[in-house]
């Protein structure tokens, strides 16, 4: 063999060797001050929606190129969008558009289906939420006031509104571009994240102290985190506090392995190791403070995840892995 065409098929399978790992996103040195933060209640943006004294809120950073992704974000059970802001003004500074969003969640959804017999339980009060339809008896959601369609609004008034952002990339006609997302959420709205990348193929999911569907009744985590997802598996990761008292961190290690983050490594600790945290899907910490859910809110919740002497947030590495930072 020559040296020449040896050359040709080292860089050939070295392509093929690049082409089967996960794409890495571009880190970018974007002015934090042109951040653009705008509110907007979800009843601006469809009438039928009844007005709320909570909004969406949307961060879009022009100094950024484009990474030409979406970043959805759901918060926790009875949470606001306002009280997440680290997590996505660091996406959006980054070239991600980010949108937090305002959806039904004044009901935890282990409250209902913890002790309940109905191995469906948790997936029909998810779904329910997330497309509006009567899949459940424990919430009662319509269209009009599902996820889908309140992102939906929300893009289509943002794209209206503010045509110089480009929100329109991210919707064709009535139809989400999901495969443009990454779906985030806390707590309740990570389990949410996880049944939307079940039949929509989305780019990332990311789920911080969640999801936390254990069924009780049955001694084992909710049916369906054992099923075929359109979103691969390679696309899910998940972070949560060893110290958490409202979710046995055990439960949840046991959902993830029904969602097949074991594939992509052992838990990591974050602590006590650096990124890329030996390039796993399964991330933790032992940080430990006080009040009523404070150690399951501190992995991303302002007020709870704590800072360093800079004031920054101590998981910033941790979230720009996630997210696919380098």
């Amino acid at each position: 063999m020559t040296i020449r065409v040896f050359k040709k098929i080292f860089s050939l399978s070295l392509l093929l060797l690049i082409g089967c790992a996960p794409p890495k996103i571009v880190s970018q040195g974007c002015d934090p001050s042109s951040l653009i933060e705008q509110r907007v209640r979800a009843h601006d943006t469809d009438p039928n929606i009844a007005w709320e004294l909570y909004r969406h809120i949307s961060f879009y950073n022009p100094s950024c190129q484009s990474q030409n992704t979406l970043v959805v974000h759901l918060v926790g059970s009875f949470d606001k969008p306002a009280s997440t802001s680290l997590f996505p003004k660091l996406a959006a500074n980054n070239g991600f558009d980010v949108i937090s969003l305002k959806y039904p969640n004044q009901i935890a959804a282990r409250n209902v289906c913890a002790n309940s017999s109905d191995l469906d339980c948790y997936l029909n009060f998810r779904k329910e939420i997330i497309e509006g339809k009567d899949y459940s008896d424990n919430t009662s959601v319509d269209v009009t006031n599902s996820i889908n369609n309140r992102l939906l609004k929300l893009l289509q008034y943002l794209a209206q509104n503010y045509p110089e952002q480009n929100w329109s990339k991210y919707f064709q006609g009535d139809n989400i571009n999901w495969q443009q997302i990454i779906i985030s959420g806390h707590s309740q709205g990570g389990g949410h994240a996880a049944v939307i990348a079940i039949t929509n193929k989305v780019k990332r999911v990311l789920m911080f102290a969640a999801p936390n569907d254990y069924s009780d009744y049955y001694h084992a985590p909710a049916a369906w985190t054992s099923l075929p997802h359109s979103t691969p598996n390679s696309a899910y990761f998940a972070f949560n506090n060893l110290n958490d008292k409202v979710v046995k961190p055990s439960q949840q290690f046991a959902i993830w392995q029904n969602l097949g983050l074991a594939t992509f490594g052992q838990l990591v600790n974050v602590d006590n190791t650096k990124a890329p945290f030996a390039n796993t899907h399964q991330l933790s910490t032992s940080y430990q403070t006080t009040g009523i859910g404070a150690n399951h809110s501190a992995v991303i919740l302002d007020s709870r995840t704590p800072l360093d002497k800079k004031m920054q947030p101590v998981f910033l590495q941790v979230w720009k892995y996630m997210l696919g930072l380098p």
